[in-house]
């Protein structure tokens, strides 16, 4: 499984649209098991989304979609700054049974 970590920095109060926006776009994605949107505490216009996902090719796929540009594209307005994006490999996939309960909330089997 993979971790794909997307990070930046939004304008200020413009959460809510940018979660609208995803509402309004959300899809069943091939491979992605869940997606969380974290904010910071400390500084709310740090934004954190985290995509677990079930191969590589699942990640690259989306990227190069129609769809993921068309998401790009609606939250743009909403970004100020920096970005960054990484992908991890999961190497420790059991800690604590976390990865179980995770797949068992996508509907996954274990």
């Amino acid at each position: 499984m993979y971790v794909r970590i997307y990070w930046t920095r939004i304008q200020p109060d413009s959460l809510p649209a940018i979660e609208n926006k995803y509402r309004q776009l959300a899809t069943s994605i091939p491979g992605r098991l869940l997606r969380w949107v974290t904010q910071d505490v400390a500084d709310p216009e740090s934004v954190i989304t985290v995509t677990l996902w079930d191969s590589e090719k699942s990640v690259r796929d989306w990227e190069s979609s129609d769809a993921y540009q068309r998401g790009v594209e609606a939250v743009r307005p909403y970004l100020a700054g920096s970005q960054a994006i990484s992908l991890f490999e999961i190497k420790v996939d059991d800690p604590v049974g976390l990865l179980d309960q995770i797949k068992a909330a996508a509907g996954r089997p274990q």
